[in-house]
């Protein structure tokens, strides 16, 4: 008598953080997103785009050589910044005549407003781009199984 092995199949296992089945230990996205539900994203996105472009009322679409004229704010800068704001709050008899702590402290307060909406950006950005890998993931791995079964069929 030979026993027969009988394979079963893999169990599905959930991904602790976000609760997506993991058949054999890959994580997929699971697909609920809708053509309307993209779209009305989009939608919403552009019209506060629109907005915030019409409340700072500057356009914020920068050529590359204004670019590279103004000075950008990473750790470094930031940090001399921070140390110049210090300085500028705690010493007001030392201004120039023509600094305006006003215009600084505006300035700061927008920096500080715009970083935060930034790192949102960023976040959401992250967010979607990573939707994207599991989703474009998912395509590969079917392509590789459709051409498989079609190469042996």
């Amino acid at each position: 008598m030979s026993k027969a092995k009988s394979k079963a199949a893999p169990a599905q296992t959930q991904n602790p953080q976000t609760g997506t089945p993991t058949p054999h230990g890959y994580i997929t996205p699971d697909p609920k997103l809708t053509a309307t539900l993209i779209e009305g994203i989009i939608i919403e996105i552009e019209s506060v785009m629109d907005e915030f472009e019409k409340d700072v009322g500057i356009d914020t679409n920068l050529t590359s050589a204004e670019r590279k004229r103004l000075f950008g704010v990473r750790n470094r800068k930031q940090g001399f910044i921070q140390n110049a704001w210090a300085v500028a709050t705690e010493n007001p008899g030392f201004s120039p005549p023509n600094f305006s702590m006003t215009d600084f402290t505006a300035n700061m307060r927008n920096l500080e407003l715009v970083k935060n909406l930034a790192d949102t950006l960023a976040q959401f950005e992250q967010t979607v781009m990573d939707y994207q890998l599991l989703t474009s993931d998912a395509c590969r791995k079917a392509s590789g199984f459709s051409a498989w079964s079609l190469r042996y069929a």
